[in-house]
């Protein structure tokens, strides 16, 4: 998400399988674009 190689983090996540580090990307990234959206103090401007 922030430009890390995908992996690199699966190395430092022990992880056998590139699917599993492709899935959890996909739900932080959900996660973090519902939570921008929801909490960003931008949206309560009248511009």
């Amino acid at each position: 998400m922030a430009g890390m190689d995908v992996f690199l983090l699966q190395k430092m996540l022990r992880h056998s399988q590139i699917a599993n580090i492709q899935r959890y990307l996909a739900i932080w990234g959900t996660a973090l674009k519902e939570q921008n959206e929801k909490y960003n103090p931008l949206n309560d401007l009248d511009i």
